[in-house]
């Protein structure tokens, strides 16, 4: 979500873009003095536990919104495009998901970002 807007959630894939940019100004603003930025960018891993807590919480949240939205608004967005939503996020999240064997993935990057001569980009 930092390097592409997901769909359906907008805000999330901003705030993680919004981290990357940063992170991407201050790499090169401080480059001069051999002073190295890193971003590590995990996705999910396809532990049952992991992405089903994800999914419940995000449904949980959204559920929580539409329940306090106003009946007006209900009306106007409608049930179909609600839980039309609640799938594509459901769908996302298991389209991304990272095989288990391979969750080492995260703990290695961050090996190489903290001790590494030459990190990987």
């Amino acid at each position: 979500a930092g390097r592409f807007t997901l769909t359906f959630a907008t805000a999330y894939s901003m705030s993680k873009r919004a981290l990357i940019a940063f992170s991407d100004g201050l790499r090169a603003e401080v480059k001069p003095w051999d002073i190295t930025v890193h971003t590590i960018q995990p996705s999910f891993y396809q532990t049952r536990e992991n992405i089903n807590d994800v999914m419940n919480s995000v449904i949980d949240v959204y559920h929580g919104f539409w329940d306090k939205a106003p009946e007006e608004a209900k009306k106007a967005i409608g049930l179909q495009y609600r839980d039309a939503r609640v799938k594509s996020l459901r769908d996302l999240c298991y389209l991304f998901a990272r095989p288990l064997d391979k969750m080492d993935e995260v703990t290695d990057d961050m090996i190489d970002a903290v001790a590494g001569v030459s990190p990987q980009v």
